[in-house]
């Protein structure tokens, strides 16, 4: 599981830049740590009285999290402090280097405690997670998809994955330029942030909270499956029609590129829909910034590609972001001006789940060519994904399309979300029917959108890594 005190430390990061800190990042760190780990009770009662959910009994919160957390660390407050202290490090680095990615997920401490092969060796599909000489496990950046398996798995908390959310809040709260900021969803946004609160009531949340304006990713998608299809089609007329949808998922990507390289010559040339949208609007508005906020780890690392960058500025994931809302005056979102969001279609919208992506492109493709029959698979899960992968390696595999996803049913399952994969799936569909446009080429404002700010080759990937050296 991730550091049982992460949560905490990134809300009291957040309440700090929100009321205006300007302590050194020494100092914030120094004085997080003394809040979380030293400070008496009804200090932290304050502390805490301001972030907290306006229902909740502070007092009563702040006595069992003071309880639980000294069962839980007697005798290893040092090793806490350490790992609480190297966390907010992590967090304060500096990424923005040229043609540089920082690494997405780092351990926190040298970890020697777990029997090998731990729980986090298991979880990676890859094998990135080795021990070394010195019997300390490391990651091996060349090996890892930046799932984040390995973050949730860690029975030591000593694993954690880097985190946007000081940027935004900076951004949110203390922005003193009067640029734009534009809030991007991922289609699996709906349902997340509590029962009953609409997708609507979101965007309204999100615009109170700061934003300029709130899109749906599920646009992009539009955009993209209508480029996709398109592709599709040409490969269907050649010699080798096969063709892998590069549209969602940046983890099944990096499965690609590190396991099976020679494959990306059938992977399709269009960005994600994420690159897509924060290109688009990059384009229309050159000193915006543009915040992804969806359910994935992985998206965090494609943000930062060298061929990708530049796109979008920060990534959150669902549960950063419920953090945000915490801190924030907003109030409860069940009580939000709802603002309408109708720039979609369904196809676009039912992206979020296992599926969603070869329905969209297979109704893109009868629309553009309604002699191209399209056989498709659909690898649900890394596991399932590494098979279909190796059959088509193997020349076994009866498809002319594949659609993968990293996670158990979609990004509806991925490790940011905060709500069962199957009731998002639900949510997502629910979204979808009430769409203005069954498919993405009827979607006539989001493809002029795209005609009207960029040319087609803004669009086109250069196949990430692997495939351009």
């Amino acid at each position: 599981m991730p550091n049982p005190f992460s949560e905490r430390l990134l809300l009291h990061v957040i309440r700090e830049i929100k009321n205006g800190s300007t302590k050194s990042k020494e100092e914030l760190i120094n004085d997080i740590l003394q809040k979380c780990f030293y400070t008496d009770s009804n200090a932290n009662n304050q502390c805490e009285d301001q972030g907290r959910n306006q229902n909740a009994d502070e007092a009563q919160f702040k006595k069992q999290f003071n309880e639980q957390a000294r069962d839980q660390i007697d005798g290893h407050i040092d090793d806490q402090i350490e790992i609480a202290k190297n966390y907010l490090n992590f967090l304060f680095e500096e990424t923005d280097v040229a043609d540089v990615k920082p690494p997405l997920v780092k351990f926190l401490k040298p970890c020697t405690d777990c029997d090998s092969p731990s729980d986090c060796e298991r979880a990676c599909p890859t094998n990135a997670i080795k021990i070394n000489d010195e019997g300390i496990r490391i990651i091996n950046e060349d090996y890892c998809i930046e799932c984040g398996y390995c973050v949730h798995a860690c029975i030591g908390g000593v694993l954690a994955e880097r985190s946007d959310i000081a940027k935004v809040a900076q951004l949110l709260f203390n922005a003193s330029t009067g640029e734009s900021i534009y809030a991007i969803l991922a289609p699996s946004f709906v349902g997340q942030f509590g029962p009953g609160i609409t997708p609507e009531q979101i965007v309204g949340a999100l615009k109170i909270l700061g934003f300029s304006d709130v899109y749906e990713v599920a646009m992009a998608a539009d955009i993209i499956t209508t480029l996709e299809a398109k592709e599709f089609v040409e490969r269907y007329h050649s010699q080798d029609p096969f063709m892998i949808t590069s549209c969602c998922c940046p983890a099944f990507m990096r499965l690609i590129e590190i396991t099976l390289p020679s494959l990306t010559a059938v992977v399709s040339n269009s960005v994600s829909p994420m690159i897509a949208l924060g290109r688009l609007l990059k384009r229309s508005e050159p000193d915006c910034r543009v915040v992804f906020i969806g359910p994935c780890t992985a998206k965090k690392g494609e943000s930062k590609l060298p061929d990708m960058k530049g796109a979008i500025d920060c990534v959150l994931t669902y549960k950063e972001m419920s953090l945000i809302f915490e801190v924030s005056d907003i109030g409860n979102l069940n009580t939000m001006p709802e603002i309408s969001l109708s720039n979609a279609s369904h196809d676009g919208r039912i992206f979020a789940h296992t599926g969603g992506v070869t329905q969209a492109i297979k109704r893109a493709v009868q629309g553009i060519d309604p002699e191209c029959k399209i056989v498709a698979v659909r690898g649900n899960g890394i596991k399932e994904c590494n098979e279909l992968l190796k059959q088509r390696l193997a020349g076994m595999l009866k498809a002319n399309f594949m659609e993968g996803m990293a996670c158990i049913n979609g990004c509806v399952g991925g490790p940011g979300t905060l709500i069962d994969s199957s009731l998002g799936a639900n949510y997502v569909n629910k979204h979808a029917k009430q769409a203005d446009y069954l498919e993405t080429l009827e979607n006539l404002p989001a493809l002029d959108f795209f005609r009207r700010t960029a040319s087609t080759e803004e669009l086109l990937s250069s196949k990430r890594r692997l495939s351009a050296k």
